[in-house]
């Protein structure tokens, strides 16, 4: 078994003899020759005789300058090569060869053959090779360069990366069956000969993945070796033979710039790609993705929870199959301009009622806030403004206590030092309850007794009631009307109180009037006359 998968790890790695298309173009400089040439970059001067014949020179001592010298790779000196780290973003470490304690990593971070990078949770970094070719190491991977070697200076190498757990991306350079650019898992290698593709392994070792969107690469582990080309992907498990390789799935659907989002974290809703179980998004400074702002997972097609700072992003999102290959990317534009945050609405909460009177909005204090702008409309769309306070300096904000009675939306924006103003927040409602009715001397008369109070806003109803004690347990009418009328027939002659209270379109009450005392006098004075005169009588 061990014996197969070094074969196939032989079949795609060992390099071939150079074949013509494995050459190195050497343009002749001032004061070469051949001799100089073969001393400086081949692997010994018995190559000055090969080089003059294979290219037809006919004084090895001069050489026109300009001249383009064919020189196979196989006669060039292999030398000791490094990377570069060109971008980096978040937690990002590297362990010196031999060494015990990494080193935190920048841009411009040279990286040697034995020397392993590691990326945290919110971490990810873009190594250039010699050749230019290009890996972007993802969050939470790990990987060490065992191989780094360059064919002298003709900008060939020959690169070999062990990706102990997690993902990376590839950018390689074409390649003939020279130069090698290898990414080795503990479940499967890959060989690649140009392309852009992506390799993933599993943290305890025993699945990798390989997702190939341009070119094609070989892919083998101890029972099989299979080539994939672009727009398919397999993933290998370690003791098992490859599978067919199975199309990836199509990109999402996303327009080609999602706008501008004044909120964070922003959230995404997907349309759903047939066949995917999970999601991948990515948001990076560029479309060239050397660093990662977010790399995040979601089981739905609700991506939540970004948090990115103001500025321009590109995005990109694919879906992932059930066997948890990743499909083809769709890529799109992003505008973040959430800053300087809202402040939080306090008071009066959302949907509150409340009685006449002075009414005060209390919200938060941002850090860094200067002053806020604070809106009050008729509307939720802040077309009909009551209230425009471009600078207001305080965190409160009072109306005075003659406010119509209706339902208000007021919302607020941040403005910091700088005098930036920030996106308006949500914004709230309250609705104001009307006043109280005035109420007219009620008219008494022989059959009726009649109220009359000052009429409300259209579609508003009145509530009356009518009692003998001030507490109103005791009713005599209690009653809800369209009109701002009511009459009762007459009551017994007595001492009664009534109070009248508006009822707005959505059934909301306010405040009853002042409670009137009422004295019903007899309808005749002779019985109370009577007993008297029959006393005086009588005596």
């Amino acid at each position: 078994m061990v014996l197969a998968f070094c074969l196939a790890l032989l079949s795609l790695s060992v390099p071939l003899k150079a074949d013509p298309a494995q050459e190195w173009l050497y343009t002749v400089r001032p004061g070469d020759n051949l001799w100089d040439i073969t001393e400086a970059h081949l692997t010994h001067l018995r190559y000055v005789e090969k080089l003059q014949a294979l290219n037809a020179i006919e004084d090895p001592h001069y050489i026109p300058p300009g001249t383009r010298l064919r020189i196979p790779l196989d006669w060039v000196r292999l030398e000791i090569a490094d990377a570069e780290v060109v971008a980096v973003h978040g937690q990002v470490s590297a362990m010196r060869r031999g060494h015990q304690i990494p080193e935190p990593v920048t841009e411009r971070h040279r990286l040697r053959m034995g020397d392993t990078l590691a990326t945290g949770p919110d971490g990810s970094a873009t190594v250039e090779f010699g050749d230019g070719s290009r890996m972007l190491v993802e969050p939470d991977s790990q990987v060490t360069f065992d191989l780094l070697q360059a064919y002298g200076k003709s900008g060939f190498v020959d690169t070999r990366v062990r990706l102990k757990s997690g993902r990376t991306e590839h950018r390689a350079r074409p390649r003939g069956p020279g130069p090698r650019y290898e990414i080795i898992t503990p479940a499967a290698i890959t060989a690649v000969r140009g392309t852009r593709y992506r390799v993933g392994s599993a943290e305890d070792g025993t699945t990798a993945s390989a997702e190939v969107l341009e070119g094609r690469i070989n892919l083998a582990t101890e029972q099989s070796a299979r080539s994939i080309k672009d727009g398919f992907g397999v993933v290998a498990r370690r003791g098992a033979p490859l599978p067919k390789p199975r199309p990836l799935l199509p990109a999402p659907d996303l327009p080609d710039d999602l706008g501008i989002y004044r909120r964070v974290p922003f959230n995404l809703t997907l349309v759903a790609v047939p066949g995917a179980t999970a999601y991948r998004i990515q948001v990076a400074p560029s479309e060239r993705f050397q660093t990662l702002l977010v790399d995040q997972v979601s089981q739905s097609t609700k991506v939540l929870d970004m948090h990115l700072p103001d500025g321009e992003f590109v995005l990109r999102l694919r879906g992932i199959d059930d066997e948890g290959l990743e499909g083809k990317d769709a890529v799109t534009k992003v505008t973040v301009d959430a800053r300087p945050e809202p402040p939080i609405a306090i008071e009066p909460s959302d949907a509150r009622v409340l009685s006449p009177g002075e009414v005060t909005l209390r919200w938060s204090e941002p850090t860094g806030a200067a002053s806020y702008r604070v809106q009050v409309a008729n509307d939720p769309s802040f077309v009909s403004l009551v209230v425009d306070e471009p600078a207001w300096g305080d965190t409160n904000f009072a109306f005075s206590a003659d406010l119509p009675p209706a339902t208000y939306y007021w919302r607020l924006a941040t403005i910091d030092s700088q005098g930036e103003q920030g996106p308006f927040g949500d914004h709230q409602r309250f609705k104001r309850l009307a006043e109280a009715p005035a109420v007219e001397p009620p008219n008494v008369d022989e059959d009726f007794v009649s109220f009359r109070w000052m009429a409300a806003r259209p579609n508003d109803r009145y509530e009356l009631q009518v009692a003998k004690d001030p507490g109103f347990e005791d009713p005599v009418a209690s009653v809800i009307v369209d009109e701002p009328s009511y009459r009762i027939p007459r009551p017994p002659a007595g001492i009664y109180f009534l109070r009248v209270r508006t009822i707005d379109s959505d059934g909301d009450a306010g405040p009853f009037a002042t409670t009137q005392r009422l004295n019903v006098p007899p309808s005749s004075y002779w019985p109370l006359l009577v007993p008297p005169l029959f006393m005086l009588l009588v005596i």
